[in-house]
């Protein structure tokens, strides 16, 4: 089922019309079974999967949604309008969607694309998730190359290519953030490839090597072995993060990006991130790793819709009273990280323009 969740770089019109169809499908006969599917816990396991199909659907296939017309004549300012329509709680997603449509029609001209972000006409609260989708775009064909042609004769040089792509098209203060996208999308298709990225980027800038295992993290919630609810509830990507990281710096940033999609795909339903802590209290609460993920991704929302309605409700959550230290466990690692980040790392983001800091674990509090 992974041709479902992944669009190729030669996908057709027909082929993503026909995955949509799939996606709708499944995204109805999960709603419906969450609803009728005995026992909460497996309630709450359909309605993520629902989620996640959502988040999919919003990404792959913004174009069909918005009804962009094949060639996207609109420019990237018009769509970015049209996505203001769409339920906050899908903003990210369709960005994320719009930003790797535009890399995608760049990328068929015959020279590479330069510029591609940079325009200073484009809504900050666009950016973030504009960039993520143009990495992955970048990532994806980076990686098809680098995996089946002679790259390998100079491996350092062909990542360097690709950083330098990133930095000719991002705005500043997001040039790091392809790179996040780059371990994301290693992660979900070329997982034997992290090791040899891993130590790429170390000899070529060891600051770049956080970026890219927290896109690994981001990626592990959404392997298609981990998205039906037999197998992922309770979480096994948590399980998979403790196993696969290879040093502490990965490990770090594993967990902040896996709080990433567990925070943004179920923001509307907290009882699913309640039944996360309630099974992995002790992992996820031994460092701060994954609270700053869930922190990180709230302050994208925050500036990607400008209300906090979803985030209060999600913040503000009350979990199982007969259980003591879930309730603090909830304040320790998702309430006070979150509240703490809106009122001091989201200011200071906005001060300093560094917001692909948003996009790694923050080892320090400079703010």
């Amino acid at each position: 089922m992974a041709w479902l969740f992944h669009k190729p770089l030669d996908h057709s019109n027909r082929a993503d019309w026909l995955r949509y169809g799939f996606l709708k499908l499944f995204f109805r006969s999960s709603k419906a079974i969450a609803r009728i599917v005995p026992g909460k816990e497996r309630k709450l396991a359909w309605k993520e999967l629902m989620f996640k199909l959502e988040a999919f659907t919003f990404f792959e296939h913004i174009n069909i949604i918005l009804n962009l017309d094949p060639d996207y004549q609109q420019s990237l300012g018009e769509v970015l309008e049209m996505v203001r329509g769409i339920k906050p709680e899908y903003h990210l997603w369709a960005i994320e969607g719009v930003g790797y449509i535009y890399a995608e029609k760049a990328f068929k001209k015959k020279e590479p694309p330069t510029g591609l972000l940079q325009d200073k006409n484009l809504p900050q609260w666009s950016l973030g998730a504009l960039h993520s989708g143009m990495g992955m775009l970048f990532a994806i064909r980076f990686l098809q190359d680098f995996k089946n042609s002679n790259l390998y004769s100079d491996p350092s040089r062909a990542l360097e290519q690709y950083l330098h792509l990133s930095l000719d098209n991002s705005k500043p203060g997001y040039a790091e953030v392809p790179v996040e996208s780059l371990g994301f999308i290693s992660r979900l298709l070329y997982p034997g490839e992290l090791l040899v990225i891993d130590k790429l980027l170390q000899e070529i800038n060891q600051e770049l090597v956080a970026y890219f295992w927290h896109g690994v993290g981001r990626a592990l919630c959404f392997l298609p072995e981990n998205l039906w609810p037999g197998r992922s509830f309770p979480w096994r990507a948590i399980e998979i993060a403790i196993k696969e990281t290879p040093h502490e710096i990965g490990h770090l940033n594993v967990f902040s990006g896996l709080g990433w999609p567990l925070t943004l795909v179920n923001i509307r339903e907290p009882r699913i991130m309640e039944h996360v802590l309630k099974y992995h209290q002790d992992s996820l609460s031994e460092n701060d790793a994954f609270s700053n993920g869930v922190s990180s991704a709230v302050v994208l929302l925050m500036d990607s819709v400008g209300d906090s309605t979803l985030i209060d409700s999600f913040c503000d959550h009350q979990p199982d009273c007969s259980d003591p230290r879930l309730h603090e466990t909830w304040i320790q690692v998702i309430k006070n990280p979150c509240e703490k980040a809106l009122t001091d790392f989201y200011p200071y983001l906005k001060k300093r323009n560094c917001w692909s800091e948003v996009f790694k674990y923050r080892d320090y509090k400079p703010y």
